[in-house]
């Protein structure tokens, strides 16, 4: 009996570039292609959605405690840029509203981990640079656990800020 294969591949992307669909389809035997008995289809419909805005809350441990909020845009696959604000609240001596930006690479650790170095300029006190590294588990598409060390350049009135062992939350859409 004469095979014939036909295969079509389909891809589709959202408006915002995170998304995609393939539509494999593949003919396969006789039928109405060649007189044959049999004809057989295989349709698979596959959509990954790859979340490309972040939002991370991490408490940390420097002076008597903060709390941080960031947002971070993805580029690809591993490539993350850091730009927007951060506001540290530091425990009985007020708060603290930052400028940031900088960069990030991740690479996956496992089946739903990704592991995390990034390196930002802070705008608080004259200017500073963190650097850290911080591995984020996804319990689910979009909500992941995110726990990590940064290094800052950095002291304040007196005290250096410059050790922090973080976590948190991520919220990725």
């Amino acid at each position: 009996m004469k095979k014939i294969m036909l295969t079509t591949l389909l891809s589709a992307l959202a408006l915002s570039g995170a998304a995609s669909a393939n539509i494999n389809t593949n003919y396969i035997g006789g039928g109405i292609w060649d007189g044959g008995d049999s004809t057989e289809m295989h349709l698979t419909t596959r959509l990954q959605a790859t979340p490309v805005v972040s939002i991370l809350g991490d408490y940390y441990d420097v002076q008597d405690g903060a709390f941080e909020i960031i947002a971070q845009r993805s580029f690809g696959r591993g490539f993350r840029v850091n730009l927007g604000a951060t506001h540290v609240s530091y425990a009985g001596s007020g708060s603290d509203t930052d400028f940031v930006a900088g960069l990030g690479l991740r690479t996956p650790i496992g089946q739903s981990s990704v592991i995390e170095f990034a390196a930002n300029y802070y705008d608080a006190a004259g200017g500073y640079y963190g650097l850290g590294a911080q591995v984020q588990t996804y319990i689910s598409r979009n909500l992941a656990l995110n726990y990590g060390y940064k290094y800052n350049d950095h002291t304040e009135s007196g005290v250096s800020m410059s050790n922090e062992v973080r976590f948190g939350l991520v919220f990725a859409f």
